[in-house]
């Protein structure tokens, strides 16, 4: 999942190639791009966030709320460790639509 494809990657929302398999062997220290499904979700003055980094789905499996399959065949269980400091940067893009301009609802037209 470290390889993304220039054609389809737009800002703050990478799209993984998948054309090559990287392995990571035990210890070594990867940067790794995760695309967060979009949302259109208004924040306000005040408001705080929270990020929750899983391996696995926190909510039950159900296609009803998008989990496809259904379930998933069992892997292996690895452990993943996140380095967020000085020397590994970290960070959590949040693109900002600025406010559109009022609407005039007349004239619409010259008719």
């Amino acid at each position: 999942m470290r390889e993304l494809d220039p054609t389809t990657t737009v800002p703050h929302q990478p799209d993984h190639a998948f054309l090559t398999r990287q392995l990571v062997s035990p210890g070594e220290l990867v940067q790794l791009d995760i695309p967060l499904s979009p949302s259109s979700t208004l924040f306000r003055a005040g408001d705080s966030l929270r990020l929750l980094v899983a391996g696995r789905y926190l909510e039950p499996l159900n296609p009803l709320f998008g989990h496809f399959p259904a379930r998933y065949a069992s892997s292996p269980r690895g452990r993943c460790t996140l380095h967020w400091d000085v020397e590994h940067p970290a960070r959590l893009e949040i693109p900002v639509i600025p406010k559109a301009p009022p609407i005039s609802k007349w004239p619409i037209s010259s008719l």
